[in-house]
């Protein structure tokens, strides 16, 4: 069994990479347009949250065309 994050490691690890809470899970995802992901969509474990929030960060940024 691998360890998992405190909340408190889980909070500072989103804040970091600019991940902010909104509400119930959902993360509003920075260079997306105001993108909102829920990070229960990867499970219980709180590395596994972290890790899918990451992901969808880069897919939708690289996805992203910024507004001109």
């Amino acid at each position: 069994m691998s360890r998992d994050l405190t909340q408190r490691e889980f909070d500072r690890a989103c804040a970091r990479r600019g991940f902010v809470p909104t509400f119930l899970g959902y993360y509003e995802l920075p260079d997306t347009g105001r993108v909102h992901v829920c990070s229960f969509n990867a499970g219980s474990r709180r590395r596994d949250r972290l890790a899918y929030l990451i992901r969808q960060h880069e897919r939708l940024a690289a996805a992203h065309v910024p507004e001109s």
